[in-house]
């Protein structure tokens, strides 16, 4: 077998985000992407797409902590 050139941290933020794909939830990578890329609020994308501006925050924060931190969350 191959070996991945890919962290832990990255595969972790990768689990994270297909994990959440699979139950249907895809406002969240929506909502990570909006916020690391393009710079919109957690109040905004919680209007967006009509959940609470916690739950956004939430996911945003788990995805950094699992991507190894917010710099590395934007490459």
């Amino acid at each position: 077998m191959e070996k991945s050139n890919l962290s832990n941290s990255s595969l972790d933020a990768i689990r994270y985000v297909i994990v959440k794909l699979l139950a249907g939830k895809k406002y969240v990578l929506d909502s990570i992407y909006s916020y690391l890329v393009e710079g919109e609020g957690p109040s905004k994308l919680a209007s967006e797409h009509n959940v609470t501006k916690h739950r956004i925050r939430g996911n945003i924060v788990r995805f950094i902590e699992k991507s190894g931190g917010e710099k590395r969350a934007k490459r």
